[in-house]
């Protein structure tokens, strides 16, 4: 399974109930890519892990961190400046996209209540991390994106291009026409289904993947499956009876992530992690694995933690040769 709207949801639901209320106690960069934050609440401390690495962009809560520099560069200085000693307050999900909307409320240089929001994109390489005050204006921002000038050549892709700089509005990616499965602003039901989904012509899981923000190919071809409905057909080629039994599926996770009834498993085969579920009814597409449940950021841990130190190790290696070079 992808790292897709709805994990980002379960380790949303997890660092709310560890963190909501807590205080930042302490800021750090141990990567050019990654930030940690230690976050101390009524039950302790919290450590998370908020990567924008291009090859496994990340959140969760973690266990352990990694060694910070002694010298901390200009952005998590900046950080420190504005969420140090702050009190997580809230944090969203805007548009069910794969975004976290992580909300402090801090005191200013003149001792002044006011609220900043710190925005962790989980993008592929286009992943950033995104310090914004209180009305989303743009104070600084991990990867600063501006057009290059051969997009500046026509209007119309002027208009295309998100800018993510300092002293602009945030704005959040384009939908590119998909709509957000939970929220007050579209409900999903039977008519959205017919009209958002049924009506496209690719294969099942395309047309549910490219209309509903959040949901990856992979949890797309995992509920098809799960409805015993042939994933290569498209809506036109299947029965009503196998609609319902998709549009039922569909409703049905939605009433999980909104209800936040997450129900974690890492998949294996034999004794290597195969695949991971952030809700464990789509556990049966893999027939004869062993499932392992655990929270949601103990399963990233697992399933990810020897990717990740490769990643550390070579990025790390590739600090180094610049310094040599």
């Amino acid at each position: 399974m992808a790292y897709d709207g709805i994990v980002i949801s379960s380790v949303i639901s997890e660092i709310r109930k560890a963190c909501l209320g807590g205080r930042v106690v302490k800021v750090q960069q141990p990567s050019n890519d990654t930030i940690t934050m230690t976050v101390k609440g009524f039950s302790g401390q919290t450590k998370l892990y908020l990567s924008v690495n291009n090859s496994l962009p990340i959140v969760y809560i973690a266990d352990t961190l990694p060694q910070a520099p002694m010298q901390a560069p200009g952005f998590c200085m900046l950080l420190r400046k504005h969420l140090g000693n702050g009190r997580l307050v809230d944090i969203g999900q805007p548009g069910f996209d794969r975004i976290f909307d992580l909300v402090f409320e801090h005191l200013d240089e003149m001792g002044d209540l006011t609220r900043r929001h710190l925005i962790v994109e989980i993008m592929g390489r286009q992943s950033n991390i995104i310090l914004t005050d209180s009305d989303y204006c743009i104070i600084d921002c991990l990867k600063k994106v501006i057009p290059d000038l051969s997009e500046l050549v026509s209007s119309d892709n002027v208009s295309k291009v998100r800018i993510i700089y300092p002293g602009r509005d945030y704005e959040t990616p384009d939908s590119q026409g998909k709509i957000s499965p939970v929220g007050e602003e579209v409900s999903f039901d039977r008519y959205t289904f017919e009209t958002k989904l049924c009506s496209k012509a690719f294969p099942i899981p395309k047309a549910i993947y490219t209309s509903l923000i959040g949901f990856s190919k992979q949890t797309a071809e995992y509920l098809v499956y799960r409805a015993g409905v042939d994933a290569r057909q498209s809506f036109s080629d299947i029965s009503i009876e196998e609609k319902d039994r998709i549009f039922d599926i569909i409703c049905e996770t939605i009433s999980k992530i909104e209800s936040e009834d997450y129900s974690p498993e890492i998949i294996y085969a034999g004794d290597r992690p195969k695949d991971y579920v952030a809700i464990s009814d789509y556990s049966s597409h893999a027939s004869g694995a062993d499932n392992i449940s655990c929270s949601m950021s103990k399963l990233l841990i697992d399933f990810y933690g020897n990717k990740e130190k490769e990643i550390n190790v070579r990025s790390r290696s590739s600090d180094i040769r610049k310094l040599l070079q």
